[in-house]
């Protein structure tokens, strides 16, 4: 006999994300606060590869990545495996820096 075992995960609603805008060229690293995080969560930021998040409870996680090379809006994923866990769509804002006048 084979059998087949299923898990049931509430959708993830992400409430804040921290920071939401970002300098381009400096490694990312941002809090998301939500409701029912759980432990092999990945984040994706736009078409940089996966990075596994940093879960501190169901409520908080950190996500790190390296730097942005282009200005932009990104879109932010949550993913167990390769399913998007968000029922919303999140994006982060990626901005060239501002030089200061000599």
């Amino acid at each position: 006999t084979n059998s087949l075992s299923y898990s049931y995960f509430p959708a993830i609603d992400v409430i804040d994300i921290f920071p939401s805008s970002l300098t381009v060229g400096v490694d990312v690293s941002i809090r998301i606060s939500g409701v029912n995080f759980f432990d092999s969560l990945f984040c994706q930021l736009g078409q940089l590869s996966k990075a596994k998040a940093i879960v501190i409870d169901d409520k908080t996680m950190h996500c790190m990545f390296p730097p942005m090379t282009e200005p932009g809006n990104v879109k932010l994923e949550i993913l167990w495996g390769e399913t998007s866990m968000l029922e919303n769509t999140h994006y982060l804002i990626f901005y060239n820096a501002v030089e200061s006048p000599a």
